[in-house]
């Protein structure tokens, strides 16, 4: 048997046990057994591979299961770990910032948030004002970083959280309301976070959805006249509402990912999946969505 031969089994065992592992810690964080903001602490536990990689050198030769098992071992450990440096969730805050609306006649709202929770609803019809938000300080470790500025009579918000302590309890908690009185942008790139889109009432023309391991979930405009939206999914879970007076039209780039579409609500017509009479609807979503590894469901 050649070096090449004993080898492979060896190596075979630690890549398997390693992905087992990180497959495993996302099923619990889905499932909300474990928090997202976890991979604060655990991202520091990354010389583990070069511990595991040296245990495979040096049980070259051994059972196949015993490499394993000690894969197992050490990982469980960092885990471990990991849990006990995070601790127990601290004690926390709310604070609260608003906008007031002005003489904008449209905006853009960038939005960057990592770990933790995220919610977009409307305001009341007739306020005054173009934002507020109310966001959890967890003993000063997670704050929120805020620029707008006004040109002319178009406005562009910007938003994103600020964690001081990285491994400490900083996951953050976001509610935030916008305008229904102007046309808005909305551009998101989430990290590691449970997002909650409402957008039902507002007039969203455009909506970008970056979102790397997390779940979400969007219900589109209802009467926004036509609306743009793409979305890029990299391991995270998104299932996407399309009112029912709204029509779509759905494309697909999806790579390891299970997507699923309302085939009765939107057929498939060549590359794209459409609602009948889309050209003509006075509401419509053009969507383009792309998945490299997740779930993601339109409805």
């Amino acid at each position: 048997m050649t070096d090449q031969q004993r080898n492979t089994p060896i190596s075979t065992a630690i890549w398997g046990t390693f992905l087992l592992f990180l497959g495993l810690v996302f099923l619990l964080q889905t499932t909300g057994v474990l928090p997202w903001d976890l991979w604060g602490t655990l991202w520091r536990f990354w010389p583990v591979v070069l511990v595991l990689c040296g245990a495979g050198i040096l049980l070259r030769g051994h059972s196949f299961w015993l490499v394993s098992l000690v894969s197992v071992v050490v990982l469980g450990g960092c885990l471990g770990i990991a849990l006990w440096q995070h601790g127990p969730m601290t004690s926390s805050y709310m604070r609260s910032e608003t906008l007031p609306l002005g003489n904008l006649e449209s905006a853009e709202v960038h939005i960057e948030f990592t770990a933790g929770r995220l919610d977009i609803g409307s305001l009341s019809t007739g306020s005054a004002d173009l934002m507020e938000i109310d966001y959890e300080v967890r003993d000063g470790y997670t704050t929120l970083d805020m620029d707008f500025r006004e040109i002319e009579d178009a406005g562009e918000l910007r938003l994103s959280t600020v964690h001081h302590k990285v491994g400490e309890d900083a996951g953050a908690d976001w509610r935030i309301v916008l305008t229904r009185s102007i046309p808005l942008s909305v551009i998101i790139r989430s990290v590691a976070s449970d997002v909650d889109l409402n957008l039902r009432r507002l007039e969203v023309t455009r909506l970008t959805l970056d979102l790397d391991a997390g779940n979400c979930e969007v219900v589109l405009p209802s009467s926004a006249g036509v609306t743009s939206v793409a979305v890029d999914v990299n391991v995270a879970n998104v299932e996407i509402t399309v009112p029912d007076d709204v029509a779509a039209r759905i494309q697909i780039d999806g790579g390891l990912s299970l997507i699923e579409v309302d085939r009765g609500r939107f057929p498939q017509e060549g590359d794209y999946f459409q609602s009948p009479g889309f050209e003509s609807a006075a509401n419509r979503v053009e969507m383009v969505i792309e998945c490299d590894v997740g779930r993601v469901v339109v409805r």
